[in-house]
């Protein structure tokens, strides 16, 4: 690609990103207007919903990597990116190009300032705009079946503006409570509310709130199926991945191999699982060895992810106390001298908490923030916890002093923001490249 491509392409992202700074959600009532303006793209699309707190883009890249391996013609669209915003749109597994980007979005800036000037609820937010892209790319491209990843919520989430053929809901826990709700339950309601009226939903969550999900399918007159984590048996998990067990109402599952790390990523694993034997059952052609297969080339970045060896360095994603728990079951699976943590993380999320849980494991401690606007300051995290620390103003900053005191045995553990995340894979491929 030439340098004027990447050039527009980069301005492109960055006009779409600035949306972020003045647009405001308004319900589903300016992702509607957008898709009417685009001639809605989505309609005729067979659309799977991915909602829940955490594991969502994980169960969305397993069951893509099902679909695939049986010859289906798959639409992802994810959030956030970690690196690149190509990462958001894929079809079987390929990011769109930065062309089709500058493309996209060359054709939806006129429909942008057209909502702006003639409705009083202004423009379509960041999200909007990025899942009307997904949609309309999705709908040239002929897709067989859309992938969805819902970004914060179920009912009041921009993709919920699609009816869905399929709703999976991974983990239910608290977060977002600013805009979901103050109970657990509130976040319940509306993260099932995505279930379309008559159609499936399937769930991998504890017994009370798989009980809570089946009232709000059950006054939707929709069909729901839902496992526990204790209905999994996980045989191991670690560095090299993840092996388990499990039983649907169709078939037993002995022995099943994903490439990922962590025991919820075999309750992500029997999620999808579940979703493509409802699609079986709708009659798309997949067979039990492209369920096993697809499961064992999945492929997801940024989770319990190796980015350098000697000091062995982990990224994940946890940003919430939930994935946070995850996460420290997962640290148990390596070993190591000493731990040493960089930490960064959003201004929204339960710093404390999450701190309270990740700082007493650590040896060494680097606080640092990422590029996002809404980072935490360092000096901020530094004043949560009465542990010594290290300030540091950005990634790669924390990123060197963490490698300067790190022995060859010792590990580096790299969570709390999946920008950070993001920024530290950017570090570590430029490594790779010098």
């Amino acid at each position: 690609m030439g340098v004027e491509d990447t050039a527009g392409y980069r301005e492109a992202v960055k006009l779409i990103f600035n949306l972020r700074f003045y647009c405001v959600k308004e319900g589903l009532k300016k992702i509607t207007r957008l898709l009417e303006l685009m001639g809605n793209p989505h309609r005729d699309q067979k659309i799977i919903r991915i909602v829940g707190t955490n594991g969502k883009g994980s169960v969305s890249a397993m069951l893509s990597s099902i679909l695939v391996e049986a010859g289906h013609r798959v639409g992802m669209n994810t959030s956030p990116h970690l690196q690149e915003f190509t990462e958001r749109i894929r079809i079987n597994g390929a990011e769109i190009s930065r062309d089709d980007v500058v493309a996209l979005y060359d054709e939806i800036h006129p429909l942008i300032e057209k909502m702006k000037k003639d409705t009083e609820m202004g423009g379509p937010t960041y999200f909007e705009v990025t899942t009307a892209m997904a949609l309309e790319y999705f709908q040239r491209q002929k897709v067989d079946l859309t992938i969805l990843e819902a970004g914060i919520g179920g009912k009041s989430d921009g993709t919920h503006v699609a009816d869905s053929i399929i709703v999976v809901i991974t983990r239910i826990a608290m977060d977002h409570a600013d805009k979901l709700g103050d109970s657990l339950q509130e976040i319940i309601e509306d993260k099932a509310g995505a279930v379309s009226s008559g159609g499936f939903c399937v769930s991998c969550n504890p017994p009370d709130v798989l009980r809570a999900i089946e009232q709000v399918t059950e006054n939707k007159n929709a069909s729901f199926e839902g496992i526990t984590p204790s209905d999994i048996r996980v045989i191991r998990s670690g560095p090299n991945g993840t092996k388990f067990s499990f039983k649907t109402r169709h078939k037993e599952y002995d022995k099943i191999v994903i490439p990922l790390t962590g025991e919820c990523q075999a309750e992500n694993g029997a999620l999808a699982v579940l979703a493509a034997e409802e699609l079986m059952k709708m009659g798309f052609r997949i067979s039990q060895d492209d369920i096993l297969t697809g499961l064992r080339k999945s492929k997801w970045p940024g989770r319990m992810d190796i980015l350098h060896e000697r000091p062995k360095v982990l990224a994940d994603c946890a940003h919430n106390p939930n994935a946070m728990e995850q996460l420290l079951r997962g640290l148990k699976d390596y070993a190591y001298d000493k731990l040493l943590l960089v930490f960064g993380v959003c201004e929204e999320k339960a710093v404390q908490e999450i701190l309270e849980m990740i700082v007493p494991v650590a040896d060494t401690i680097i606080f640092t923030k990422t590029q996002m606007e809404r980072a935490v300051a360092p000096e901020v995290l530094a004043g949560v916890t009465s542990r010594e620390s290290t300030q540091v103003d950005n990634t790669e900053k924390a990123l060197y002093a963490a490698l300067e005191i790190a022995g060859a045995e010792d590990m580096i553990l790299v969570c709390g923001s999946v920008y950070l995340v993001g920024e530290a894979m950017d570090f570590f491929d430029r490594m790779g490249a010098d």
